[in-house]
């Protein structure tokens, strides 16, 4: 929650304190994270982001004042999305936005209820069950919070707080064109937060006031979380939740805490603001996890004593330090690109900041060959490369002091290529980066281009093309050695 929201949410509406995305980097990708840029988001109150699956700087961000779109990271925002509005109010605040894993099927939370859009948000509709507002009362018919049932996209949940409304949990099994209540065991009151477990789908986590709840049985009924969270014997409160694939993770007004037995005991993370009776103004409103490292979490400090920005941990939420720099501001929401997750987003109400740690997608480097031992003796038709025997076309031979072969097999072991022009009568071996050309009865041979002497040329003997050995393979980078007692010969590249 920002440090006006915490304010302004006793009196008026808990709806604008955060909306969580649930996507997120890896621990390589955050160690050179530098600082954090603002993008250009005209809008001020930001309160929940999504991002486009495929592509990190597709984003739409939900504000005050309607959705907005980007495609360029940033750099330019327009506002999107038709049919996102009531008969009274053309223009609606988006709280929570939620999404398939193909980023097809969109949910947006708002000041008048759940609208749902089938074609990334270029459209939108609304469906029946839902309290709606407009006017002047628009904020009071809020919904601050959504999930989507990863293996089935027509199934999601919405969390219900605004202040006119009954504080339920709703659920659509029809993409959103029925809503129906789903509150079983839930007290009527604000729902600030929802998570669905990535694993087992009946599994979702709500936020209720200060209360953590949970249903096993796709919200048939709730039950309240069994284990405490306390700082200095006083209870937190909790703020919102995520699960990821190991823990369940709930960000508080005593920090980040975390429970790997579903709820029964919690652990508080170290390095976050979290101590003494001024623990409620100490608050983290926004988690993210890693797509790629479930261990990998984000929290957006909002207390209204701590300098907001955003903290990382590498280790489940074990341990917290700052992630990136130049960001003060109260996080609301984190996101963190499926298609890059090096890239992350937060929104503030201020806006939308844009933090790029080192890439956790390598470039497209073509890896070095694999290493290859090959050995040959003198006079012997078989050789063995990497311990395998091979038969040689024609053993090799010694000719002034040289050991020349076929060397066409000899290359294949190593990964290379030959080939044979005839009509110039050159051979071609080719080796990772490496060419070598001969000429038959030539002492000059081209290595990458670059014109060499021969001590002994190639020679075609019982119609078969032999090649100088050790010219070849020591110029396509391998090593050679020669043992003078066992007349062997060995390769290595």
């Amino acid at each position: 929650m920002s440090r006006r929201a915490c304010v302004v949410a006793i009196a008026v509406i808990a709806c604008c304190l955060m909306s969580s995305v649930l996507s997120f980097p890896t621990a390589a990708a955050v160690a050179t994270a530098p600082a954090w840029e603002k993008t250009s988001l005209p809008a001020q109150h930001t309160y929940a982001l999504l991002i486009d699956p495929a592509d990190a700087s597709t984003v739409f961000a939900g504000t005050s004042e309607g959705l907005f779109h980007t495609t360029n990271a940033g750099s330019t925002w327009e506002p999107y999305g038709t049919g996102l509005k009531t008969a009274s109010s053309s223009t609606l605040s988006v709280y929570s936005l939620g999404s398939d894993h193909e980023g097809v099927r969109f949910y947006a939370g708002t000041s008048a209820g759940v609208f749902q859009s089938q074609d990334k948000g270029a459209t939108w509709s609304q469906g029946s069950g839902m309290l709606s507002g407009g006017g002047i009362l628009r904020y009071y018919y809020a919904v601050s919070s959504l999930c989507v049932d990863p293996g089935d996209p027509l199934t999601a949940y919405a969390g219900d707080s605004g202040m006119m409304t009954q504080g339920r949990v709703l659920k659509t099994k029809d993409g959103g064109a029925t809503w129906r209540q789903a509150s079983s065991g839930i007290d009527a009151r604000k729902v600030r937060a929802l998570a669905i477990s990535p694993d087992d789908p009946a599994t979702v986590y709500a936020v209720v006031d200060n209360t953590l709840y949970v249903t096993r049985n796709a919200a048939d009924s709730w039950t309240a979380v069994e284990g405490y969270m306390e700082v200095n014997a006083k209870s937190v409160d909790i703020i919102t939740v995520i699960m990821t694939t190991d823990a369940v993770v709930a960000g508080t007004t005593g920090g980040v805490w975390t429970s790997r037995d579903h709820g029964v005991t919690w652990s508080q993370g170290t390095g976050l603001h979290t101590t003494g009776m001024m623990q409620t103004w100490y608050a983290v409103g926004a988690i993210a996890v890693s797509p790629v490292t479930s261990s990998m979490l984000y929290a957006g400090d909002s207390g209204m004593l701590t300098s907001g920005g955003v903290f990382l941990s590498a280790n489940g939420g074990d341990s917290w330090s700052q992630a990136g720099t130049g960001l003060t501001d109260d996080i609301n929401a984190l996101a963190v690109a499926p298609s890059d997750p090096a890239v992350v987003y937060a929104a503030t109400d201020t806006g939308v900041y844009r933090l790029v740690a080192a890439s956790s997608t390598p470039p497209d480097i073509e890896p070095p060959p694999m290493s290859h031992t090959v050995i040959l003796t003198i006079g012997s038709p078989v050789m063995t490369a990497d311990g395998s025997p091979i038969s040689l076309d024609a053993p090799p031979v010694i000719r002034d002091g040289r050991t020349l072969l076929p060397i066409r097999a000899v290359i294949e072991a190593l990964e290379g290529g030959v080939a044979w022009d005839a009509a110039q009568r050159k051979v071609t071996v080719t080796l990772g980066n490496h060419t070598v050309q001969l000429w038959i009865a030539s002492r000059q041979a081209l290595v990458d281009g670059i014109s060499v002497d021969l001590d002994v040329p190639a020679l075609i003997m019982s119609s078969r093309t032999f090649v100088p050995l050790r010219f070849v393979t020591e110029n396509l980078g391998c090593t050679v050695t020669w043992d003078p007692i066992a007349r062997t010969v060995t390769i290595v590249s």
